[in-house]
């Protein structure tokens, strides 16, 4: 009831686009990683860090998310969910130790393969148990970078030669491939978007929020 009539008035004064914010808010869209079944675990302490739900919750946690969603499709309202980089699973490393960063025991290594399986993985399930109208990627508040030998020679040949801006655009390409035709944006809350980036993105990721300078919803620093 509570929900209904934040967000009934949130509707009412013309609100058409609202944003899960998933680890940080209450109101999560969790997944069960039938993509990828060693990352469950049915430890009571057992922790989802892109999420922000303990596996236990899962069905509780997702139910409620499908009801507030659907809540707000009913009404006409887009429902965007917001999507940390550089987060996993608390049951990721201990079972994946190799994909981890070799300076940081809680920071995935972005360019090992195990990891691009697990974003496939995530993000198949996402689109399979919500029906979302958009993505906000953000880097994780723990902040961490990898910086083993194998990334620091993907970002020397990359294109924006950022490793956080580099992540966006594999997260991007996995969801397009997906066949996710939603809207995409990244909130660059610790990393900046500037001018030398706007010729090597997409034209269709949308800049919002921190950092957005005057690129806020589209990209256009004219």
């Amino acid at each position: 009831a509570e929900w209904e009539h934040v967000l009934g008035a949130l509707i009412g004064s013309g609100m058409s686009v609202v944003a899960d914010l998933g680890m940080w808010s209450n109101w999560k869209m969790p997944v069960s990683y039938r993509h990828m079944p060693e990352l469950r675990s049915e430890a009571p302490d057992a922790y989802d860090e892109v999420s922000g739900a303990r596996f236990a919750e899962y069905d509780t946690q997702r139910d409620r998310g499908l009801r507030i969603l659907r809540f707000l499709h009913d009404r006409g309202v887009r429902v965007w969910l917001w999507l940390p980089i550089g987060a996993v699973p608390t049951t990721y490393g201990p079972r994946h130790p190799e994909a981890m960063s070799p300076a940081n025991a809680r920071v995935p290594c972005f360019t090992h393969p195990v990891y691009q399986q697990y974003l496939q993985a995530f993000m198949k399930e996402v689109l399979e148990t919500y029906p979302i109208d958009g993505v906000v990627m953000i880097r994780d508040d723990n902040g961490g970078i990898c910086s083993c030998d194998r990334c620091t020679a993907y970002l020397a040949a990359s294109r924006t030669r950022s490793p956080v801006w580099e992540q966006y655009l594999v997260l991007y390409d996995h969801l397009r491939r997906e066949g996710f035709a939603g809207d995409l944006a990244v909130y660059p809350y610790q990393d900046p978007y500037e001018p030398r980036l706007e010729p090597l993105l997409p034209p269709d990721l949308l800049v919002v929020g921190h950092g957005a300078g005057l690129g806020v919803l589209c990209r256009s620093y004219d």
